[in-house]
Parts: C-alpha cells; structure tokens; sequence
C-alpha cells in the first residue's frame, strides 16, 4: 500500500464530498435534514416531507458512490491486493474526508453561512452557535461515531468493492 496515495486520494475524495455536499446544503437545507442537531429538527414547525427524505437519500448516494468506486479503482491501479492494505488504505481515505467534513462543513459551512443553513422556523435555535453545535453534533459525531462505526464500514464496503476489481479482472493495465 503506497501510504502517500491513500492521503492524495482521500483529500481528493474530501475535497469532492465536502464541495458538493455544501452546495446541496445551500441550495436546500432540508435534504439533510437528518444531519442536524436532534433539539433543531424537534423544533422545525414542518419536519421532512417523505419527498425530502428521499431527495437527501439520493444525494447521500450521488456523493457516496463515487467515493467508492475511486477508491477502489485507485488502490487497485496502486497495486494494493491484500484485504488488510485495501482495508487500511480505505479507512485513511474516510477517515479524512471524515475530518474535512468537520473542519469544512462543519466548522467553517455552518459557523460562516449560518444565516443559509439554517432550517425554515429554527432560526433563534441556540444550537446553531458554534460552540453548540461543535459540543452537540460535529465532534461526538466525527470524533467517535465516525471513526469507530462509519469510517470502517465505509473501508469494508471500498475494500470489497477493489476486491471485486481485482477478482473479476476490470482493471487490466
């Protein structure tokens, strides 16, 4: 496993997350609605439309997809074949679009655009300051859920995904 191409490739995997992620954010809060704070989305006067939930359910796949598929294809083309390097590799890349999302989405996204993330009817939520939402959402989230949850399974997902490259011989160089 080339250590130097697993963080090449997950900057580039967080850079494409993170930039169109926030572009969904601004255009409609709402299809993420389930990525807010659980005080916020109690407060909305109009929780997620089933519309909403599956517009954010594909956009979670149009972001996701991807990834995984770029990862794959670029540890395979490294030449990384043991399931422990691909699994490695795979976790180095999540891990930091994980960390771009916190510094990013959250502490940049949502510190300075406040005002258009906000959802319709929680504007005067307290857990929108930074220092709330940092406490609350962002680093429970990114600090624990994250790495020990999602982070591998992600791994696990792109590791058998490169696996299945390999194996049925997709990419022939």
């Amino acid at each position: 496993m080339d250590i130097i191409r697993a963080i090449v490739d997950g900057i580039m995997m967080a850079v494409y997350f993170n930039g169109l992620a926030a572009v969904f954010i601004l255009i409609n809060s709402r299809y993420f609605f389930s990525s807010y704070p659980k005080s916020i989305q109690q407060a909305v006067p109009n929780p997620a439309t089933k519309e909403e939930k599956k517009a954010g359910a594909k956009i979670m796949c149009f972001l996701l997809l991807p990834l995984f598929l770029y990862g794959a294809v670029s540890a395979v083309y490294a030449g990384t074949s043991d399931f422990w390097m691909l699994f490695l590799s795979g976790y180095i890349n999540w891990m930091i679009v994980n960390f771009g999302d916190l510094i990013f989405l959250d502490g940049v996204l949502f510190s300075k655009q406040k005002t258009r993330v906000m959802l319709p009817g929680t504007e005067d939520h307290p857990d929108y300051e930074t220092k709330n939402w940092m406490r609350k959402l962002a680093l429970p989230e990114h600090l624990f859920f994250w790495p020990f949850l999602i982070v591998p399974l992600y791994a696990l997902i792109q590791t058998g995904l490169a696996l299945l490259i390999r194996h049925f011989g997709i990419l022939t160089f």
